[in-house]
């Protein structure tokens, strides 16, 4: 299948998940209390007194401090000797800090391990995003599945062989795949 095919599959999958839990408006709940005096609306409803109580995030600067010490210290990447960046800065920055391998190709599982530790992202996201990742622009046949941070990888190794879908060719070659067309640092690939 191609990238188009899956993008409409995927949009109407989500689009069934939404209308599968519709919001009901105060009106309609009113209706189903006249017609049937046994329903009880859910407490978490719109008219519940829960909706004045302010909660917080709850975020502990101590317990939750990313390390950028040590191991962690920054090290600008060596573009000349072949370290990858691309265009998601929140790994080239994993890669510049040592979450990442610095050369910027990772396995999937060393991936899920940066950010969720780094950037607090839950198990089953981390997941989902870099087999994602690994199955449309990386070398998913491999020993050590994974993809590149930047372009495909000319050093060999995990980008070396034949992906499922076509040649690995890293995050910089993902456009109109899984990756956004907003960016604070960078243009916008429709208007450039």
């Amino acid at each position: 299948m191609e990238r188009p095919v899956l993008s409409i599959i995927s949009v109407c999958l989500l689009i069934l998940h939404c209308a599968a839990f519709p919001r009901l408006n105060p009106k309609a709940i009113q209706h189903l209390l006249k017609r049937d005096p046994a329903f009880k609306p859910c407490p978490f409803g719109h008219d519940t007194a829960h909706k004045q109580e302010k909660r917080a995030v709850g975020f502990d600067p101590v317990a939750q401090r990313v390390s950028t010490t040590g191991r962690h210290a920054f090290v600008p990447p060596n573009l000349a000797a072949g370290d990858q960046r691309g265009p998601c800065p929140g790994l080239n920055a994993l890669a510049n800090h040592g979450y990442l391998p610095h050369d910027g190709i990772a396995p999937a599982s060393t991936l899920i391990n940066a950010v969720t530790e780094a950037y607090g992202m839950r198990l089953d996201l981390a997941t989902f995003l870099a087999l994602y990742g690994t199955v449309f622009n990386g070398d998913s046949l491999s020993l050590t599945p994974g993809y590149s941070i930047g372009g495909p990888a000319s050093s060999g190794g995990i980008l070396s062989g034949l992906g499922i879908l076509r040649t690995p060719s890293g995050l910089s070659g993902s456009h109109n795949n899984y990756e956004g067309d907003t960016s604070a640092t960078r243009a916008d690939l429709y208007l450039t």
